[in-house]
């Protein structure tokens, strides 16, 4: 793989998770900011194309998802890395599904995206924000008993991706990266949600080819959910984080494979999107959220999401 691949993979793959993180916390209602060592820019299936009507997946295994990782390099990185934000396996992608979980440094002052495909890893280092953001990508090859759905193992020596725009700061290098996932109790749910409409990339219509649907439910902020998939806009594969927070205030961000091709939508007051503590009923249109004077592209979303996993918090 090239140089420049990996560097477009791992900007897209970064950002769109980001974005993923963000909407998990706002359907959790609590309006918090990312952690610290997040950008400020971006889940389980079966192989292959969902339909329309994919019925629940029954979860692998009673326990939650975990994972262990133990880094190498400079002293600041050096050792076993905790817990930052989640794991998401079989997560939809452009190409397929992966495996992606964000882990906290020991000091504490950065947190990595580590994603996890058939043969290659990618680790996306953070830290601070705004003003004093620092970022730096590492990719190696050294993944094992890999499967998107049930988890992987990897052990791989790792070199640094030139990426144009990178600030390093004093991050420091990591050389080597060991450790699992277990994918745990993990399920993608189902899905008859249609979409039509159109957004810069051209034509939308039909059901979403790979998604991944999850809940969660707060004692404080109640119910929302999220639904992250791949749908084709004109000819291109686009990526979809769908938001459904308890506050009603319903949201949608799509990317492409070029990280430029992003756009954010908000739902229109007449819409109707209501999450539960098992999933969403959602028949509602979707305006871009553009500069003043600009001619939004509209989505509309119709049908319900039976979510696979289910977080309570």
């Amino acid at each position: 793989m090239s140089q420049v691949i990996r560097v477009e993979r791992a900007q897209t793959r970064t950002t769109l998770a980001i974005g993923l993180m963000a909407a998990v916390l706002a359907a959790c209602g609590s309006g918090a900011a990312a952690p610290t060592g997040a950008a400020t820019a971006g889940p389980i299936a079966t192989t292959g194309a969902t339909t329309a009507a994919t019925a629940t997946a029954a979860p692998l295994s009673t326990a939650p998802a975990s994972f262990q990782l133990t880094v190498a390099g400079d002293p600041n990185v050096t050792g076993t890395w905790g817990t930052s934000f989640g794991i998401n396996c079989n997560s939809p992608t452009l190409t397929g599904t992966d495996i992606l979980f964000f882990a906290q440094s020991p000091d504490t002052k950065a947190v990595v995206l580590i994603t996890l495909e058939q043969g290659s890893i990618g680790v996306s280092e953070r830290a601070g924000g705004g003003a004093t953001y620092t970022d730096r990508e590492f990719t190696g090859t050294g993944v094992s008993a890999f499967d998107s759905a049930r988890g992987g193992t990897f052990d791989s020596d790792l070199t640094i991706v030139p990426s144009p725009g990178s600030k390093p700061g004093t991050l420091g290098t990591i050389t080597h990266i060991s450790g699992s996932v277990d994918c745990g109790n993990q399920a993608i749910g189902s899905s008859t949600v249609v979409a039509t409409g159109s957004d810069a990339e051209g034509a939308i219509k039909g059901p979403f080819d790979r998604f991944r649907a999850t809940c969660n439910h707060s004692a404080q902020y109640g119910d929302g959910a999220q639904l992250t998939a791949v749908l084709t806009a004109g000819t291109t594969p686009t990526y979809f984080i769908i938001n459904f927070p308890s506050n009603g205030k319903a949201t949608i961000f799509t990317s492409s494979q070029n990280p430029a091709a992003q756009h954010s939508y908000a739902i229109a007051p007449s819409g109707t999107a209501t999450p539960t503590a098992t999933g969403v009923h959602v028949d509602a249109d979707y305006v871009e959220v553009v500069a003043a004077g600009a001619t939004p592209h509209t989505i509309h979303l119709a049908g319900d999401i039976v979510c696979g996993t289910i977080i309570n918090s």
